[in-house]
């Protein structure tokens, strides 16, 4: 009742008293099997892309200093999670692996990067593939990509590293491309509207 004398918006002080009346009506309980599934916050703080250095050459070095987890060697295939910034092989033949998809009967061999959604954010994905200079886009077993946030000194981007030019990080493209995108839900939708327009669009489950 204090919270609008305190310049707390109605909706901020909603908040709170949903915390007290939930303390007061389920006190003392510490494990997550007695707490209702109202209670349970898969990420309580301010949901965010990570940070990306100012170069591209930042991250191909950093590339180089992590190891394969299937194999010990240099990853092959280097892709960096958007959502946590783990560094992981992509898709590459030493990564693949066998596991059971919703709606199949038999299991399908899935790449890294599709192991790594499951275990990160479940169903949706974002991943920067150094080697290629692109963003992945990944929803359940389907996919789609698009240029880096990174530019050169004319402002055009590298999709493939075939310019050899030095790249920079553009922080406005990074938000409005991806940062909106994944905070206002409209990955699956850009999905879509992606294999919309090709004609392949199979073959994401290896990513």
């Amino acid at each position: 009742e204090h919270g609008p004398h305190a310049g707390w918006s109605p909706s901020t002080s909603a908040l709170v008293s949903g915390w007290v009346r939930h303390q007061i009506l389920w006190p003392g309980s510490v494990e997550e099997k007695e707490l209702p599934a109202s209670a349970q916050l898969s990420h309580p703080a301010i949901f965010e892309l990570v940070g990306l250095p100012k170069t591209f050459d930042t991250l191909i070095e950093e590339a180089t200093k992590r190891k394969c987890p299937s194999t010990g060697m240099d990853v092959s295939d280097p892709m960096i999670c958007l959502l946590c910034g783990d560094v992981f092989c992509g898709q590459a033949v030493c990564c693949l692996k066998e596991e059971a998809v919703p709606g199949d009967r038999e299991p399908q061999r899935i790449g890294g990067s599709q192991q790594h959604m499951r275990k990160c954010q479940k169903n949706i994905g974002l991943f920067l593939n150094i080697r290629k200079c692109c963003i992945f886009y990944l929803f359940r077993m389907s996919g789609s990509y698009s240029s880096a946030p990174y530019i050169d000194k004319y402002g055009e981007t590298d999709l493939g590293l075939r310019h050899g030019r030095q790249l920079f990080l553009s922080q406005r493209r990074y938000d409005s491309m991806l940062r909106n995108t994944f905070l206002s839900h409209g990955v699956p939708s850009f999905i879509s509207r992606k294999l919309e327009a090709e004609i392949n669009n199979g073959g994401w489950e290896t990513i």
